[in-house]
């Protein structure tokens, strides 16, 4: 497969979640407290890396 293209505003990842009714609200993920060893990145095809675990952003999920 050939590499492509990414804009900076580009998601990669989307999650649907089945949510039991019976949940409570709060924080379910958050990215700026990330477990030890939690890396990202992105390398092309051939295994080059274009991205860094630094360069990632990663969110905050919330159940409301």
């Amino acid at each position: 497969m050939p590499d492509a293209a990414i804009k900076t505003t580009d998601s990669l990842l989307a999650v649907k979640l089945h949510i039991n009714s019976a949940a409570t609200p709060g924080v379910v993920f958050d990215g700026s407290a990330l477990a030890a060893g939690f890396s990202a990145g992105l390398r092309d095809g051939a295994g080059n890396e274009l991205v860094r675990s630094s360069q990632v952003s990663v969110g905050k999920l919330v159940l409301q």
